[in-house]
C-alpha cells in the first residue's frame, strides 16, 4: 500500500508546515495524478487520467485517525482549484470550454454538480485562474 503524507499549511504561507497526518489513498494509487491541498488542510484536489475527485479528510476512526473519502466529481482531468479561497475549481476541455465548479457544490453533490459558468476562449489547462479582491 502505498502511502503519502498530506501538508497542512495556510493559504500563500512561505514556510511551508511540517507534515502532520500520514493517510492511506483509499484506492490504489497507481499513478498519474495531481494532488493539490486545501489551504484548510481538510481535502485533497487529485487530477487524474479519469478524471478529477477529493478526498474528504475530515473523518475520523474510533482511534481518532483520519480516514480519506473518496468523493468521485463532475470536473474533468487536469482540474485545478481558482487561487485565494478555493471558492471555484476550473475544469478544462468541455465542449463548451473551462467550466468553473463550486467547490462546495464538488462536495456535497458530487458527479451531479452543475458548473457556475463555462469560458470558451480560455480551455487549456496550462493557465491560471486567480481571484482578485474588488476595490472598496
Amino acid at each position: 500500500m502505498i502511502l503519502w503524507s498530506v501538508l497542512i499549511s495556510a493559504a500563500f504561507a512561505k514556510v511551508c508546515t511540517p507534515a502532520k497526518i500520514t493517510v492511506a489513498p483509499p484506492e490504489p494509487d497507481g499513478g498519474g495524478k495531481y494532488m493539490r491541498v486545501h489551504p484548510s488542510g481538510d481535502y485533497v484536489l487529485q487530477s487524474h487520467f479519469a478524471g478529477a475527485d477529493i478526498l474528504d479528510l475530515t473523518s475520523h476512526d474510533a482511534n481518532g485517525k483520519p480516514i480519506a473519502k473518496l468523493i468521485q466529481t463532475a470536473a474533468a482531468n487536469e482540474s485545478y482549484p481558482v487561487e485565494g479561497s478555493w471558492d471555484l475549481v476550473a475544469s478544462p476541455l468541455h465542449k463548451d470550454g473551462m467550466r468553473y465548479y463550486r467547490f462546495q457544490d464538488l462536495l456535497q453533490l458530487g458527479t451531479n454538480a452543475e458548473p457556475v459558468f463555462a469560458d470558451k476562449e480560455h480551455d487549456n489547462f496550462y493557465h491560471s485562474a486567480v481571484e482578485l479582491e474588488r476595490p472598496t
